[in-house]
């Protein structure tokens, strides 16, 4: 039985990927651009430590927890979902950009921030601010 909660996440999934015309294909050459060829390592940087909160323990349980319930079919779809699932990343990164803060000549943002700032809701930022120091 399919979880409801992970279709509805699948399907608004693909439903931003064509929103926003495949953009997770699209930024491939302009990201091994900025990698490889700027002077300043700070983007790759950044980029390195926003993978290294994302992937874990968990998602190497995960992969061997599906393959042994689900079989190696659960590998395609695994991959079928991260790749129409990582729009919302961009999503995220770019709403973080967006309303991020200048404090003492250093930029300041994330998930808290732009709840706070972009939707205007104070107290749910504090509470995400208090589950996200809690969850680390």
């Amino acid at each position: 039985m399919i979880d409801y909660i992970v279709l509805l996440i699948f399907i608004i999934s693909i439903y931003y990927t064509f929103k926003y015309k495949f953009i997770q294909f699209k930024c491939f050459k302009k990201t091994k651009e900025v990698f490889f060829n700027e002077k300043s390592k700070s983007a790759y940087e950044a980029f390195i430590v926003s993978i290294g909160s994302v992937f874990g323990v968990g998602n190497i349980v995960g992969v061997t927890t599906a393959i042994i319930y689900g079989g190696p079919g659960s590998l395609l779809w695994m991959v079928i979902f991260a790749v129409f699932s990582s729009v919302f990343s961009i999503i995220e990164n770019t709403l973080a950009v967006k309303y991020r803060v200048l404090i003492n000549n250093e930029y300041r943002g994330g998930v808290s921030y732009y709840i706070s700032n972009g939707l205007n809701k104070k107290v749910l930022s504090i509470i995400i601010a208090i589950f996200l120091v809690l969850g680390n």
